[in-house]
């Protein structure tokens, strides 16, 4: 399935909530299945309202700012929300669920993050693969972390930088996969069940998986930085 759906649920005091639902397809690593913009939104949608002055994009094309159409979409349903009102945020997720006390600020921080970077602008491309990764209520190191991160990836993975050697790396995960094994029979020891020894298990499973990823050269990885995608975005 190349559709990943991402859940956000405002919970207020009063008990009343917010809820969207966001989907993104994996391969083209952009947000799908979006309601159309509502009349009285679309004079602040179209391209020329308040068009960066960077845009390469032209209205015959794309009449409507990607970005703008997909964060007022969500921001109407705030208009009435202060930044600072309390609320309890689920995001939920393929992978697991995020849940933070917070502000309704951070929520929409989160948000509109996940949309900036899946909304098909161009100058956020480079962005649209986090979204697939999609991390709520980052803090800045892990945000500054993260875009690096991927950023250095994608240059590998595209041939973009020198060869990296990750022979190193492997040995380590070669020691690693002893010591798990170490771990796993001394939990045999002590241990009547086996939850403790299967989650050291899984957790080999991983470094086992990264191993073998190593020795393809990140093979099954590659289309998340795929550039033929970016060819795919230009053209619609």
């Amino acid at each position: 399935m190349s559709i990943t759906t991402i859940k956000y649920s405002f919970v207020f005091p009063d008990n009343s909530q917010i809820n969207h639902v966001f989907e993104i397809d994996k391969i083209k690593r952009k947000i799908v299945n979006l309601s159309d913009t509502p009349e009285d939104l679309k004079q602040y949608t179209e391209l020329d309202f308040c068009k960066c002055s960077n845009c390469p994009l032209n209205k015959t094309q794309t009449p409507e700012c990607p970005i703008a159409k997909n964060l007022f979409l969500v921001e109407r349903k705030f208009k009435n929300k202060i930044s600072h009102d309390k609320c309890f945020i689920v995001c939920d997720t393929p992978q697991r669920a995020y849940t933070a006390k917070t502000d309704v600020q951070v929520g929409l921080q989160s948000i509109f993050g996940l949309l900036m970077a899946s909304s098909g602008c161009p100058h956020l491309e480079f962005l649209s693969p986090m979204a697939m990764f999609h991390l709520p209520f980052s803090n800045e190191e892990e945000t500054i972390v993260r875009i690096l991160g991927f950023y250095f990836l994608e240059k590998y993975i595209n041939g973009e930088i020198d060869s990296i050697n990750l022979d190193q790396l492997s040995k380590r995960y070669q020691e690693i996969n002893t010591v798990n094994r170490g771990i796993i029979e001394r939990i045999r020891k002590v241990e009547r069940k086996d939850a403790g020894q299967n989650a050291i298990v899984i957790l080999d499973t991983f470094s086992m998986l990264l191993s073998s990823e190593m020795s393809t050269d990140l093979e099954s990885i590659r289309y998340i930085f795929d550039s033929s995608v970016n060819t795919l975005l230009k053209k619609e």
